[in-house]
């Protein structure tokens, strides 16, 4: 049975009680829909047999926590945690390491790239987990019984998880693999929000629109952001994505021009007219002093038949990924790829990704050797498959 703990006195004693063990799983539930800044509500913390669940309304101080969490003879155990590790340090300032990220580790074992707790708990172990809190209002209190039931559940296995994974990490020789793959959840660039000047790269059919458009939409989507933060609310509770893209092509230049604007409403244009006109005003002019410049991944020069090279080393990757029973797009991206071809034709491929660590043995030295014409792909018709060979030319 969980403990669950609403006094500072108890996560004191929990804490210095389990201080430095050996190996403690986490998770967290918090509630960002209605806010810029997600809210901490309850950590689960799990070590040997011993489950807390946290209150973090009731917490006044909360430092005993961060440092069981943060101590670094521990190994912290957590499932799909970015959010987790982000949300971590938003509240304390720290990062715990080393980490063990349960899904990370079962995308290298062929459990597929985006494997979710309960799906794992029932495939490695064969016990369900509940999911019926997943969506649960944490924020509201008194927690209730089955939301205590859920939490509870959601660190409950992750030892034994933890210990079934590593031993399956050991046996294919990739142990060092998911070490690789989670250090950077410690590193706090990996949490930094992207700056309000470039938050336009997120909206969606931005494409579509032309050079002065786009400097438009660069000054309203900053604009947003740095609203959103100030008034700790969603961006898309300022102003919606398509709403952006629609007064980016028109680029109003009056209250009344902004009226017409569908979807516009009275109310957002009495808040935010003035401010909405000043970012189009601001995006016009930026437009010619400071143009938006194509990304590098776009200004690579890459060969004109580029797509069918590109499709060519996807299948390489997805034949080389299969045989090692991992999910192409955890070994690579699209856009992996087309970077691979970019800096291939430049004569420049120092530190690409494909090229470093596990993944440069698992398909990088490959895709290369295609690359560079030494590795064909043939058709065999009695296996129907394609299998690669050595080129002998």
């Amino acid at each position: 049975m969980a403990e669950f703990i609403q006094e500072d006195e108890a996560l004191a004693k929990y804490c210095q009680r389990h201080m430095g063990a050996d190996l403690i799983g986490f998770d967290t539930e918090f509630v960002r829909e209605k806010t810029y800044y997600p809210k901490l509500e309850v950590v689960q913390i799990i070590v040997e047999d011993e489950i807390a669940i946290v209150d973090c309304q009731a917490i006044r101080d909360a430092s005993p926590m961060w440092d069981l969490l943060c101590h670094p003879d521990s190994r912290k155990v957590l499932h799909s945690g970015l959010q987790d590790m982000e949300i971590m340090l938003q509240e304390s300032g720290r990062l715990p390491a080393p980490i063990f990220d349960t899904q990370i580790a079962a995308s290298l074992l062929g459990y597929g790239s985006q494997c979710g707790y309960s799906r794992l708990v029932y495939q490695i172990l064969g016990k369900k987990v509940p999911k019926g809190e997943t969506f649960s209002d944490w924020s509201h209190r008194p927690l209730h019984k089955d939301q205590l039931i859920y939490a509870e559940k959601d660190v409950e296995h992750l030892p034994e998880i933890y210990g079934n994974l590593v031993d399956q990490l050991k046996k294919r020789g990739r142990l060092s693999w998911i070490d690789e793959e989670c250090c950077h959840l410690s590193e706090e660039a990996t949490h930094f929000r992207e700056p309000p000047e470039t938050c336009y790269k997120r909206v969606k059919g931005r494409n579509s629109l032309d050079s002065t458009s786009l400097s438009v939409l660069r000054s309203l989507s900053k604009w947003r952001e740095i609203t959103a933060q100030e008034k700790n609310l969603p961006p898309g509770r300022i102003l919606r994505d398509h709403l952006l893209l629609s007064i980016a092509k028109g680029r109003p230049k009056s209250l009344d021009q902004l009226k017409r604007q569908r979807g516009m409403h009275s109310g957002d244009i009495s808040r935010f007219g003035n401010d909405i006109l000043h970012a189009v005003q601001e995006g016009e002019r930026l437009a010619e002093t400071d143009p938006i410049e194509l990304s590098p991944s776009l200004r690579t020069k890459i060969p004109e038949d580029a797509e069918a090279i590109l499709k060519l080393l996807s299948a390489v990757l997805r034949i080389e990924a299969e045989k090692a029973d991992v999910a192409p797009t955890v070994v690579a991206t699209s856009e992996d790829l087309r970077q691979l071809v970019g800096g291939f034709s430049a004569g420049n491929l120092e530190g690409h990704p494909l090229l470093e660590g596990w993944r440069k043995e698992l398909a990088g030295d490959r895709l290369l050797s295609v690359l560079e014409g030494k590795v064909l792909l043939r058709f065999n018709p009695k296996k129907m498959s394609i299998v690669l060979e050595e080129s002998h030319g």
